[in-house]
């Protein structure tokens, strides 16, 4: 099991899958670093798919949401790409967004990842 831990983030790769659990303002402060050590650990191989845990995550901006989005197309099939235990805030702003057509949203992280892997 392989970790990296920033204040704002932590990546947790156990076999296949990267969980990247996310925490505070995620934004344009801390999206494009975050973004960085994702395509860094996938660039070294071994990882399937992504679970993005944003249970913590207290407000989301636009530069966070395109972060998302470009590692999001990263993913084939994109179902291995997927959010989980979303907030009811950070859940309103996606939906506005109408970004639940694009992401795949699970509500625990452990059906996040068993989904991730079915994909």
């Amino acid at each position: 099991m392989a970790q990296e831990t920033n204040p704002s983030f932590a990546l947790e790769q156990t076999g296949e899958i990267m969980v990247v659990r996310l925490s505070g303002s995620f934004d344009t402060s801390n999206c494009n670093l975050m973004r960085t050590a994702v395509t860094d650990a996938m660039a070294k191989g071994g990882i399937k798919a992504v679970v993005m845990n944003l249970r913590n995550v207290t407000s989301i901006d636009s530069a966070a949401i395109g972060a998302l989005i470009a590692l999001r197309r990263g993913f084939v099939p994109p179902e291995r790409f997927r959010l989980c235990e979303i907030s009811d805030r950070i859940d309103k702003v996606i939906r506005l967004s109408h970004l639940d057509g694009i992401f795949f949203i699970d509500a625990l992280e452990e059906s996040a990842k068993h989904q991730a892997l079915r994909a």
